[in-house]
Protein backbone atom coordinates (compact mmCIF):
# COMPACT_ATOMS: atom_id res chain seq x y z
CA UNK A 1 0.00 0.00 0.00
CA UNK A 2 2.42 2.53 1.12
CA UNK A 3 4.39 1.60 -2.36
CA UNK A 4 1.04 2.37 -4.37
CA UNK A 5 0.70 5.85 -2.19
CA UNK A 6 4.29 6.80 -2.37
CA UNK A 7 4.03 7.12 -6.40
CA UNK A 8 1.20 10.05 -5.82
CA UNK A 9 0.48 13.48 -4.50
CA UNK A 10 -1.66 13.22 -1.24
CA UNK A 11 -3.55 15.72 -0.25
CA UNK A 12 -5.78 15.92 2.86
CA UNK A 13 -9.09 18.29 2.94
CA UNK A 14 -11.17 18.63 5.62
CA UNK A 15 -14.77 19.45 4.62
CA UNK A 16 -16.44 18.08 8.31
CA UNK A 17 -16.74 21.84 9.18
CA UNK A 18 -19.79 23.33 6.53
CA UNK A 19 -19.17 26.57 5.00
CA UNK A 20 -19.34 27.97 1.55
CA UNK A 21 -15.86 26.85 0.46
CA UNK A 22 -16.33 23.52 1.21
CA UNK A 23 -19.91 23.04 -0.36
CA UNK A 24 -18.11 24.23 -3.16
CA UNK A 25 -15.71 21.68 -3.29
CA UNK A 26 -18.16 19.25 -2.49
CA UNK A 27 -19.93 20.50 -5.35
CA UNK A 28 -17.25 21.08 -7.72
CA UNK A 29 -16.41 17.15 -7.61
CA UNK A 30 -20.04 15.89 -7.21
CA UNK A 31 -19.06 14.12 -4.09
CA UNK A 32 -22.56 13.85 -1.38
CA UNK A 33 -19.87 13.98 1.89
CA UNK A 34 -17.19 12.43 3.57
CA UNK A 35 -15.12 10.14 3.43
CA UNK A 36 -14.23 10.57 0.02
CA UNK A 37 -10.97 9.33 -2.22
CA UNK A 38 -10.79 11.05 -5.58
CA UNK A 39 -7.67 10.65 -8.15
CA UNK A 40 -6.60 13.31 -10.38
CA UNK A 41 -4.32 12.61 -13.02
CA UNK A 42 -1.75 14.39 -13.95
CA UNK A 43 -4.26 17.28 -16.14
CA UNK A 44 -6.29 18.00 -13.50
CA UNK A 45 -9.06 15.70 -14.83
CA UNK A 46 -11.23 13.48 -11.98
CA UNK A 47 -10.88 10.01 -12.52
CA UNK A 48 -14.33 8.53 -12.37
CA UNK A 49 -15.75 6.29 -10.22
CA UNK A 50 -14.25 8.40 -7.22
CA UNK A 51 -14.59 5.98 -3.94
CA UNK A 52 -16.79 7.53 -1.00
CA UNK A 53 -17.89 5.76 2.45
CA UNK A 54 -15.38 3.15 4.49
CA UNK A 55 -13.65 0.73 2.36
CA UNK A 56 -11.49 -2.42 2.38
CA UNK A 57 -7.87 -2.29 2.17
CA UNK A 58 -8.15 -4.93 -1.08
CA UNK A 59 -10.99 -2.26 -2.25
CA UNK A 60 -8.21 0.65 -2.35
CA UNK A 61 -5.74 -1.28 -3.70
CA UNK A 62 -7.57 -2.37 -6.65
CA UNK A 63 -9.00 1.45 -7.00
CA UNK A 64 -5.25 2.62 -6.83
CA UNK A 65 -4.07 0.05 -9.21
CA UNK A 66 -7.31 0.82 -11.83
CA UNK A 67 -9.22 -2.43 -11.15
Amino acid sequence: MQQRLQQRLLLRVDVTQRTAETDALLQQFQIPGPPALILLNAEGQVRRPWLNGAVSAQALINYLDGR
